[in-house]
Parts: structure tokens; sequence; C-alpha cells
């Protein structure tokens, strides 16, 4: 509802939550921005990518919250700094774990066509470890941006969203253009 995409945008300290049912005839509850909880739900996408048929996956990992930035000179750039941190050590978490799984994939492919080729290995293929690994069908391509300015984060003027749009929209691009131009 549009309740729930105003809640997304309910960040505290700055903004309050934001009063949405959860499903119909359900009692209203009180939403804050869902990134507290998942900021980065790549294993979500993850999932989604391997149901695709589609055989060239990519995934494109926009990191808001950079771990390096320039050390804090006052209270409120302390405090912007430990949302920062906060945000940023779950994504590297989560963006490691998409890498090994990639890597996960690409290791069982090789290990299936050693299978293939020695009749009393064959046998591991009903192992459930392999057919758990197995699930996973074709590796992904990360594409990371990472967003290095940590000055603004907390700026909702007009002109502060648009030109953090702006440098995205261009990282984006430049991202996509180097995809463009390894596959030609």
């Amino acid at each position: 509802t549009p309740s729930h995409v105003r809640a997304s945008g309910s960040l505290p300290p700055s903004f309050p939550p934001t009063p949405a049912v959860p499903e119909a005839g359900g009692v209203e509850q009180l939403y804050w921005d869902g990134g507290l909880f998942d900021n980065t739900p790549l294993s979500k996408v993850i999932s989604a990518l391997q149901e695709s048929p589609d055989p060239h996956k990519i995934m494109y990992v926009v990191n808001l919250f950079p771990s390096a930035a320039p050390v804090p000179q006052n209270i409120q750039e302390v405090v912007m700094r430990m949302m920062t941190l906060a945000f940023s050590n779950k994504a590297e978490k989560d963006l490691k774990r998409a890498y090994q799984t990639t890597e996960m994939i690409r290791f069982v492919g090789e290990l299936e066509k050693i299978m293939d080729r020695h009749d009393d290995l064959r046998r591991l293929k009903e192992h459930p470890g392999f057919k758990t690994l197995k699930q996973f069908q074709a590796p992904i391509h990360i594409v990371e941006l990472t967003n290095n300015d940590v000055s603004g984060a907390s700026d909702f003027s007009a002109s502060g969203i648009e030109q953090r749009r702006r440098t995205g929209y261009e990282a984006a691009s430049e991202q996509i253009r180097k995809l463009e131009l390894a596959a030609a």
C-alpha cells in the first residue's frame, strides 16, 4: 500500500515510524525502513535469479553505505558514520555470501564434469549435499556500485536527492557500458 512505501522512507531518528496495515483485515502496525533489518536482501535476488530461465544472470548491487570514509569531525558526523557502518557491515557480509554462492555454482559445474568421466564418482550425484548445490544452476555475474559520498545521507533536500540520483545513474551507466564492452 502507499503506507508501506512511505514506511520505506521512515528512517530513525530523522523520521517517525509510519502506521500501515500489514495485510487485508489485519491490525495497523508501525513500520520503519526495512533496510534496518535487511538492507541488501541479496538472498532473495539470488533465489529469483536461479528461478529465471535466462542463462545470463546479472545482479546489480548498489552499496549506498561504504565502509571506508573520512574520519568524522563532529557529533553529527559521528552519528551519521555509525549508521553508515551498521548498514555497510551487513551489505559486505551479504555480498561476500553472494560471491561464495557463485563460486560454489562454478565448482559444482566442474565437479559434475569430472564425475561424468569417472564411474566410481557418479554415485556422488545422489549425495544430498551435491543435490543441494546442484539446485543453483548458473553462475551469477555480480556488478557492484558503491556510493563513496557519506556526507549527504541525511540530506533530503531536492538538490541533495537529485545530486545522489544523478551520481548513481552515471555510475550504473558506466558499469553497464563496461559489461557491454566485455560481452562484445
